[in-house]
């Protein structure tokens, strides 16, 4: 009988740290010959959901999960094998889910919550911006989530929380005017003048400071 020829597989995330929701990319890459067979994407020993027997394209097994909830999660590949290829383990991947934040491009502690980082690049992304004209000369110098792609997924799954002004839509001129006035050190009335919705439910400079600080974390 034929030995089955050593693999190797390795995991990598499409976004993390990430935030409880967002849709986050899980690529699996496995190193062999005449690849077949799939893999099993896992917490543990626990497959994730929709993605226990993922068929190799290639060399590559892909699993999409927005279910994973606040916290660490220890996350493997295992690559099952197959009439040539052993089968393989990948290291542990560590997912990080973090409670939602206006720290957009995940600085480090002393450099989060900046108007010319953060700020602009939520008010770039409410007016539509993507690719390098989200990004260009708004990310910081200790981030850590840098692609435009990965800040434009970030910002998506926090959307419904950059509603300021509680009108039900997230808007450049009004939410995303009162954020970078914010994170600029505006507050009362110099925070919200000429920056809220007619239909805005939260409408005193209190009430917009509260909101935004609740996506201030320590």
């Amino acid at each position: 009988m034929t030995p089955r020829g050593s693999t190797s597989t390795s995991l990598a995330s499409s976004a993390n740290p990430s935030v409880p929701g967002q849709s986050v990319t899980f690529t699996a890459t496995v190193a062999g010959t005449g690849l077949n067979g799939a893999v099993r994407f896992q917490e543990d020993a626990t497959p994730l959901a929709g993605c226990a027997d993922v068929p190799l394209a290639g060399s590559h097994a892909q699993c999409v999960s927005s279910a994973l909830a606040l916290g660490s999660h220890s996350l493997t590949a295992l690559y099952y094998g197959d009439a040539l290829n052993a089968d393989s383990l990948s290291a542990v991947l560590m997912q990080e889910v973090n409670s939602p934040s206006l720290d957009v491009d995940a600085s480090v502690a002393v450099t989060r919550y900046d108007a010319l980082t953060d700020g602009l690049l939520v008010i770039r992304y409410l007016f539509g911006l993507t690719g390098a004209a989200l990004t260009a000369g708004a990310v910081g110098p200790t981030a850590t989530r840098t692609a435009p792609a990965a800040i434009s997924a970030y910002l998506d799954a926090i959307r419904p929380l950059l509603d300021i002004d509680g009108n039900g839509n997230a808007d450049a001129l009004t939410d995303g005017l009162l954020i970078i006035r914010y994170l600029f050190g505006l507050r009362g009335d110099a925070l919200i003048a000429g920056a809220l919705d007619p239909s805005a439910t939260r409408t005193t400079g209190d009430a917009i400071a509260d909101a935004i600080e609740s996506l201030l974390l320590p």
